[in-house]
């Protein structure tokens, strides 16, 4: 029986992509609110809540999902201040 994780290249476990790519999972420069909350280690509901006042842009997909900038988010992850 399986758990569903895998091992990657590096001999650790698959986190389920999160965190491996620092350019978002889309390969653009995009990062899903789950991506952003795992980085900084906070719930998605704040990440989005900085979306709503401001503190952190984001963009909407064709569904409406949120999505966020990596080159922002590592620059709050780096000790940034927004």
């Amino acid at each position: 029986m399986t758990n569903g994780l895998t091992n990657n290249s590096r001999g650790s476990r698959d986190n389920g992509g999160i965190g491996d790519d620092p350019l978002g999972s889309d390969g653009m420069g995009l990062m899903t609110p789950g991506e952003v909350a795992a980085m900084l280690h906070v719930d998605a509901n704040t990440v989005a809540r900085w979306s709503n006042t401001g503190k952190l842009r984001a963009v909407r997909t064709p569904g409406g999902h949120r999505r966020y900038y990596a080159s922002e988010v590592l620059a709050i992850a780096r000790g940034g201040s927004f």
